[in-house]
């Protein structure tokens, strides 16, 4: 059909200005179908496609004034007012890139990163070249634990602008939430070559160096970021952090103030000044500061249980709640598990503290796995790792064990990451061992290549997550098995640790469940004696230890932090129950007295009737137990190398026998030294059978008589019985690694 074009054109003409677009762009087309160069069709459809694209662009943006009226809410810190907003305005303008991320920085503010990286992608994928689009994605990602992604969209963001220095800052930060300390390394000096002024890259440079046992490469970088801007208070606290690991603790903690000083709501500089604290022997002062970092973060379940924890050992029982211990660090966050292993018996809940633990601190991609030998060794080497090598419970109960291992079927390696300290012990341990290596300014990863040198065959890792330990030794493999002994009281949940020193009354075969290690069961006991500790041949009189001549005496010599309110009633309840009666306890530090003291006064008894221990020679110590005449144990955290060293020394031990590791190591030593009338399982029982022992004071010596019978002649205190159980049990957990069996439960007969 032939078209009339002046009569097409003049309709589209028409219809345009009638406002009909469709319409008028109709005719055009049609015009243009039958005459494509109409140069009046032409220009009229250019004309419609220039106005949809000014109406495009007027319809995908808000105004000016509402954007600017949205970043004055962010910028005040009215996030959520500010998110709603731009949510609002996208409804009107649903293709706006500038929206989408307000949502996106909005909702990150807010700690909702899946719906910022929404956002994000959405305005990314309306401009694929939005720099600052893959820069906040990134973000958003690493904060979701998707690593690989955000590395993606730093890339991505440094493609389109190479000079990009906070992209570069961003991945050298990925890169070591991924263990690849090189990269990262790499990515932080190459924002510095950017930009020489960036000083959070001179600073995290800093850190990275720490990280390495590289002090003086830590310092210098953060001093530079500190030249660049002096009140930059993450290098203050950088330089504590270095001072910190230089055991300069009075620096560190001078650092640590500095740095708060210029920030106050630094949650991590109040922890580490609290730690620092705490190593300077201040544990108020570390009370202080966690509880300065809980009044900025409440909800914050960490510093939660360590102030709980240094709570303890001053007997301030104060905040103590068992129902909020229950929930510390069973959930999304994560908390030290050895801060609440004395808090409560809760097997069950240590073990998802621990694997909690475990997997969110020790994220570096470890070495690559050896190749099992052909041939087995004749002589196993056996490298144990502590950072206690002084005068230490640890070291005090497995220095005769170290020297009467059999060197015919063991060499012996002792690896130390402990600050010198010259006492004889020290000197007793290097001696017992074929070598001992002083590792403690070495990096993690090298102690680990350092005893893959020596050929270790099985690493005892003597620390778990106590005090100074560096568990990244044993992620790492120091050696291809690998055992948890004696310095860890419970799991440590980690898939780097393929066993546990036990016996059956330690963890019962029930209770295996609760363990990531694979116990190996020693047939008597699990703990570590010296059949030749010294006792001091001239015992202190009562009088001497301000003790009453002719009273009971109860004694419980336990760490403060071993006390709780659930024994301690029990103890006051005797005391008033049988007269004139006193209770021996440990003065750990001023506190301690002091509450304690308090405590008693509530419980209706004379103050004056707790006697308080001075410490003294080791000797001393174990000669002044002879002075007692019943040793009360702690419930949740029992005595442990404490109950050994009374029961040496002649003085019985009552014990409540709980669930969890702590709550039965005293049970295991009364079975091993056939004394199984002290276990009780209840408060009650432990009660009625403390009563009835103090008013029996023939049945009291009667069981003194017993212990130094069965002292020397059961399994307990016999150390050269106990080190051929023990290597045994090392032999079978090689034999199934050579085999190339998975660890299993071991049972040594």
């Amino acid at each position: 059909m032939a078209i009339n074009v002046n009569q097409s054109l003049t309709k589209a003409k028409k219809y345009l200005n009638q406002k009909d677009v469709a319409a008028a762009e109709k005719m055009y087309r049609s015009v243009l179908e039958a005459f494509p160069k109409n140069q009046r069709a032409i220009e009229g459809l250019a004309k419609i496609n220039a106005a949809r694209v000014v109406e495009s662009t007027q319809n995908n943006e808000p105004s000016e004034e509402q954007l600017t009226k949205l970043f004055d809410l962010y910028n005040a810190g009215l996030y959520q007012q500010a998110l709603v907003g731009a949510q609002s305005l996208l409804k009107t303008f649903p293709r706006s890139g500038a929206l989408l991320n307000v949502v996106g920085v909005a909702s990150a503010t807010t700690n909702d990163f899946h719906r910022a990286a929404d956002s994000y992608r959405k305005a990314l994928a309306l401009n694929p070249n939005f720099v600052e689009g893959y820069y906040n994605l990134g973000a958003a990602l690493r904060e979701l634990g998707d690593f690989d992604g955000a590395l993606e969209c730093y890339q991505n963001a440094i493609q389109r602008r190479p000079d990009y220095a906070d992209a570069h800052h961003n991945m050298a930060a990925v890169f070591n939430s991924k263990g690849d300390k090189l990269a990262a390394k790499k990515s932080f000096e190459k924002v510095i070559d950017v930009n020489p002024n960036h000083v959070g890259a001179h600073n995290n440079l800093g850190i990275l160096c720490l990280q390495n046992k590289d002090f003086e490469a830590a310092f210098s970088n953060a001093s530079r970021a500190l030249e660049i801007k002096p009140d930059f208070a993450e290098a203050h606290q950088t330089i504590g952090d270095i001072h910190f690991e230089k055991h300069d603790l009075k620096l560190a903690i001078d650092s640590y103030n500095r740095a708060l000083e210029i920030n106050p709501k630094a949650l991590q500089t109040h922890n580490n000044l609290a730690a620092a604290c705490l190593a300077h022997g201040d544990r108020a002062g570390a009370i202080a500061s966690y509880g300065n970092l809980l009044q900025l973060a409440p909800d914050q379940q960490d510093p939660r249980s360590k102030k709980l924890h240094q709570m303890a050992h001053l007997c301030d029982w104060s905040e103590w709640d068992p129902d909020l211990i229950a929930k510390l660090g069973t959930g999304d966050q994560e908390v030290t598990p050895f801060s609440l292993l004395p808090l409560e018996d809760a097997p069950e809940r240590h073990l998802i503290r621990s694997r909690t633990h475990a997997e969110l601190n020790y994220t570096d991609v470890p070495l690559p796995l050896v190749t099992p030998p052909k041939v087995r060794p004749d002589r196993l080497r056996i490298g144990y790792f502590s950072a206690d090598v002084h005068q230490h419970p640890v070291m005090l109960q497995l220095a005769q064990v170290l020297k009467m291992h059999d060197r015919g079927q063991f060499e012996i390696y002792l690896y130390a990451f402990s600050p010198h300290a010259p006492d004889a012990m020290r000197r007793r341990i290097i001696d017992a061992v074929d070598v001992y290596d002083d590792v403690i300014a070495m990096r993690d990863i090298d102690i680990a290549e350092l005893a893959r040198q020596d050929q270790i065959d099985i690493a005892i890792d003597l620390n778990g997550f106590t005090e100074n330990s560096r568990s990244d030794i044993f992620l790492h493999r120091a050696a291809p098995v690998q055992i948890s002994y004696l310095g860890y009281p419970g799991t440590m949940g980690a898939d780097f640790i393929d066993y546990i020193v036990a016996d059956k009354n330690l963890i019962p075969e029930a209770s295996q469940k609760f363990y990531s290690e694979k116990p190996i069961y020693l047939p008597h006991h699990y703990q570590a004696q010296d059949s030749d500790l010294p006792i001091a041949d001239i015992v202190p009189s009562r009088a001497d230890l301000g003790l009453p001549e002719r009273a009971f005496v109860f004694c419980a010599l336990s760490n403060s932090y071993k006390i709780t309110p659930a024994e301690f009633d029990i103890w006051m309840r005797l005391l008033t129950a049988v007269e004139d009666s006193v209770l021996w306890l440990l003065q750990g530090n001023d506190w301690v007295r002091k509450n304690l003291l308090i405590e008693a006064a509530k419980r209706g008894v004379d103050p004056n009737r707790l006697i308080f221990a001075a410490h003294t020679d080791h000797k001393i110590y174990l000669a002044q137990f002879k002075q007692a005449d019943l040793y009360l144990d702690t419930f949740i955290y029992n005595a442990g190398a404490t109950a050994s060293n009374a029961l040496w020394a002649g003085l019985p031990v009552l014990t409540k026998r709980g669930r969890g590791y702590t709550a039965r190591m005293a049970a295991s030593l009364l079975s091993a030294i056939e004394l199984p009338e002290l276990i009780t399982d209840t408060e009650a029982a432990y009660e009625a059978l403390a009563l009835a022992l103090a008013r029996d004071p023939a049945r009291v010596a009667s069981l003194k008589a017993k212990l130094a019978a069965n002292r020397l002649t059961t399994p307990l205190f016999d150390t050269e019985l106990f080190t051929r159980k023990l290597e045994v049990g090392y032999s079978q957990a090689y034999d199934r690694y050579f085999e190339g069996k998975a660890a299993d439960v071991i049972d040594v007969l």
